[in-house]
């Protein structure tokens, strides 16, 4: 027999959203540190024609890669911090919810 009823947890909903937010720092951490690595290797295309052209196309793909390794964990962040909020809007209104309902209780004699 199935249920038709539904059960939110939202402290599970905000545990999960902290966890995506910690996943995006360390995301964060990790790219920094492998920009740092890159940076200790120098150039070591040389400085010869087809060097400097190698060193500028790295730089072009370098820069729109980090760019974009930015954004992502930025995006992956803001999600974080929406699933924490839904977490505690679940937790407001069914504060509010029992709130309401006791005064339509007392109001109705019942409390």
């Amino acid at each position: 027999m199935s249920s038709d009823r539904v059960e939110i947890d939202p402290e599970g909903i905000m545990r999960s959203g902290d966890g995506i937010l910690t996943a995006a720092q360390v995301i964060q951490r990790e790219i920094t540190a492998f920009q740092g690595e890159l940076a200790a290797y120098g150039e070591p295309w040389g400085t010869d024609d087809v060097g400097s052209l190698i060193g500028m196309v790295y730089g072009v793909i370098s820069d729109l890669a980090f760019e974009t390794y930015a954004g992502n964990t930025d995006e992956i962040g803001q999600i974080g911090g929406l699933t924490r909020r839904m977490g505690e809007n679940y937790v407001e209104t069914e504060s509010g919810n029992r709130t309401d309902l006791n005064s339509y209780k007392q109001a109705l004699g019942g409390g």
